[in-house]
This record gives C-alpha cells, structure tokens and sequence, in this order.
C-alpha cells in the first residue's frame, strides 16, 4: 500500500503543517539538528544502504524535513536537498546545528551564504587544516577559566562541560565567526575522573549573536537527535528490526513514525514509549491529537 507513495509530496506536507505548529525558541530562533540515520532493515535490490536524512527542531523534538539519501552518494551531499525544504517565518533566524562530517567548505556556503542561516560545526580529522586552526586558537585558553561551566549528575555518574570561545581572525572557512573549546569530563560519584574529551567547535555566530553558554547549549542539544529521534525510532517503532523493501515503503513507513513522535511532542508528550502504550489500550485517546489544532 505505501509502495506507490508520492512521499516526497508527502514529507512536504507533513513537515510543513508540523513546522507552523511548532514553536521557535524565546528569542525568535528556531535551531535544527540535521542527521543521518541507516535503516538497517531495510536494503535496495542491489543490496545497498537505506539512508534518511533528516532535520529536527532542538527542544521540541519536531521533525521538520526528511530525505532520502541516493544509494550512490552519502548525507554530505544532501545538505540543500534537505535544508531546501526549510523555510523560515518572517524575521526568524535559523541556526543549523551538525556532527563533524557535515563540516564542509560547500555546507557553510550553502547554509550561511545561500540561505543566510548560520551553522554551528564541529571540527575533526576530517578537515585536519581546519581542525588544527581551531585548536591552534582555543587551547591556549583553557589554562585560563571557562567562559561558561555546567555541571550535573545523571545515572550514577557526574558530568561537567567546560567552554572556552574565542573570535576565528584568520581562519580561512566561510563566513567563520567565532571558535570554541568544550571540555568535557565524567566523574564517577565518588569524585574519581572517568573520561575526559574535547569537541572543537567552529560557528557563523558572532560574539554578539552566541555566548559560550548558547554554544554549548546548541552542540549538546546537537546530540539530542539521536535519542529524540533515532532512538525512539528504533525502541519504540522498531524500525531497524523491520524488513519492508518495496518502493518508497521504508521511507513512507519511516516519514509516519516521525510524524507520530512529533504530533506527541507538539502536545508535551516527552515519554513517547509509555505515552502511545497508554493510547494502544484505547486508541480514541489519539483523537484529541488528532483534531485538536495548536497554532
């Protein structure tokens, strides 16, 4: 049934009638995490990959866009096929957070120069020049204190990250405006250091438009795209354990699964696992989400 689907028609739809729904941030920002995910399940007939490549708003936890990535390329590649489908409201600045691989000279044109987003990357071995640029100017600043520092404790372990943000003068990337260090170190509760990691970080924000806090805030909620989205994807709908391979069906059947986890977080619904067990045992309870309108 989903095989014949126009699911770029309908990923179109559904992302637009989510994203005049959903809401910016207080400051009239509205932040994307843009990442891939493999459906495991799922191969073409030459035995290749299923890949989705997707765009969800930080807090809320909203998927607002969606691509197929071709079986010939990979997701650095379809920044703008994606990104295209993105249209922001009158006034409303849009960052566009990533993981390392996105870090690429094309990208930062795209996002900064032709669409006038800003980015916010993380640098790493795969653009060593860059990388050592950015390291080159923030190292040096961690003998000094953090402009910003954040501790908590969560599963028997406490976390603290650490940034320091400096102006990117003389850093050949487009549209760079300002660099970042962010420490992070894991204490067990007995105070013992466990691990100690560094992301180096590389934005088109400038030192009036981002802090250290806003940065550190936005690289963190980066990674929340893998439990907001890939994880329930995966516990909740059990997409990597299903072996649907006909036409657009994985995407279509993909698409519908965001589309339920986005409409439960446009109502408060954080526990998606727990929220549609309680609307299995009496299905009308979907209603109220189904026709209520939040504008």
């Amino acid at each position: 049934m989903f095989e014949c689907v126009d699911v770029e028609a309908l990923e179109s739809k559904i992302g637009a009638w989510l994203r005049k729904r959903a809401q910016h941030d207080h400051d009239g920002t509205l932040r994307l995490a843009i990442d891939g995910k493999v459906l495991r399940g799922v191969w073409t007939d030459k035995n290749e990959r299923f890949t989705l490549f997707s765009a969800m708003i930080h807090c809320e936890g909203i998927t607002i866009a969606q691509v197929k990535v071709p079986p010939t390329t990979n997701e650095i590649t379809q920044v703008k096929a994606l990104l295209d489908h993105v249209t922001p409201r009158e006034g409303e600045r849009v960052i566009v957070t990533m993981d390392a691989a996105h870090t690429q000279h094309d990208t930062a044109e795209y996002i900064a120069g032709t669409r006038g987003f800003d980015y916010i990357m993380t640098t790493k071995g795969n653009q060593p020049t860059l990388r050592d640029a950015v390291v080159n100017t923030t190292v040096p600043l961690v003998k000094n204190a953090p402009d910003h520092t954040v501790r908590e404790r969560n599963r028997g372990r406490i976390n603290t990250w650490e940034t320091w943000i400096s102006d990117a003068d003389g850093i050949d990337f487009p549209y760079a405006q300002q660099t970042a260090c962010i420490r992070r170190r894991t204490y067990d509760l007995d105070g013992q250091k466990t691990r100690q990691e560094y992301a180096f970080i590389i934005t088109s924000l400038s030192a009036g438009d981002a802090t250290a806090v806003d940065l550190n805030d936005d690289v963190r909620n980066q990674w929340g795209i893998e439990n907001k989205s890939h994880y329930v994807r995966d516990t909740v709908w059990h997409e990597d354990a299903q072996h649907v391979n006909n036409g657009t069906a994985p995407h279509v059947k993909a698409t519908l699964a965001n589309t339920a986890n986005s409409l439960l977080r446009l109502y408060g619904h954080t526990d998606i696992k727990r929220t549609t067990e309680w609307i299995s045992r009496n299905p009308l309870r979907a209603l109220t989400l189904l026709v209520t309108q939040r504008n």
